[in-house]
């Protein structure tokens, strides 16, 4: 019977509470700031969406011109611009990084390496270690500062590469292996170039799958060699 009377009495605070013309006034603000923020939430979640909407238009937009610019139909300070303008517009947008990549992208067609290389370097810092193409763009930022004439920089490019190609477990290490086998191969250390040449092969008789293409051009380059 006790725990019967407690119950009611639990049940009729609430109500007693609600009931009280102060209290309703306390409630009524407390609900009132509850549909403030549930709209301001709303609000913002809209907004969101309407400017990654927004960032995916541009991003289309650039890659379009990209597109285009390769096939020799447009210009690449075109694309530079577009996709300059595109990341500074959407600089929070997830597709913020690849805005940048195609911009980097252009200032090399345009010889503009210190340049790119700036921009690379903007890309690398935004773009999140967990997307599935973060190898394949950090080793095209490896070769553009392996291609400055910054002897800092240039030997923070090897390093940078020789890391991606001793990562058996990242998904460009082909490409990576092949790179640094290339890179030994120009400044004449052509053991050193075997080597990684030697390994991206080991590494394919490991693998399973479709061949790798870097591994194609390895072996064409080691038909030389050995």
């Amino acid at each position: 019977m006790a725990v019967v009377t407690s119950l009611q009495n639990w049940f009729s605070l609430p109500l007693s509470y609600i009931k009280d013309p102060h209290n309703r006034r306390f409630l009524g603000m407390v609900v009132g700031g509850l549909v403030v923020l549930g709209g301001a939430l709303y609000g913002y979640s809209w907004y969101s969406t309407y400017k990654e909407k927004q960032a995916q238009q541009i991003f289309d937009d650039c890659f379009q011109e990209y597109e285009y610019a390769q096939a020799g139909h447009a210009q690449w300070a075109r694309v530079e611009q577009l996709c300059k303008v595109g990341y500074q517009k959407h600089s929070s947008s997830h597709l913020a990084p690849y805005m940048l990549a195609m911009e980097g992208e252009a200032l090399l067609k345009q010889n503009k390496k210190d340049e790119a290389l700036a921009v690379f370097g903007t890309m690398m810092s935004v773009l999140p270690t967990s997307s599935p193409v973060y190898a394949y763009h950090a080793t095209k930022y490896a070769l553009v500062q392996i291609d400055t004439a910054d002897e800092n920089i240039h030997q923070k490019g090897v390093a940078l590469l020789t890391t991606l190609a001793q990562d058996t477990t990242n998904s460009a290490c082909d490409m990576a292996l092949y790179y640094l086998g290339l890179y030994y191969w120009s400044v004449n250390n052509t053991e050193s170039a075997k080597k990684e040449w030697l390994e991206l092969m080991k590494l394919q008789e490991q693998g399973q799958g479709a061949p790798s293409p870097w591994a194609m051009l390895a072996q064409d380059k080691l038909r030389n060699i050995l």
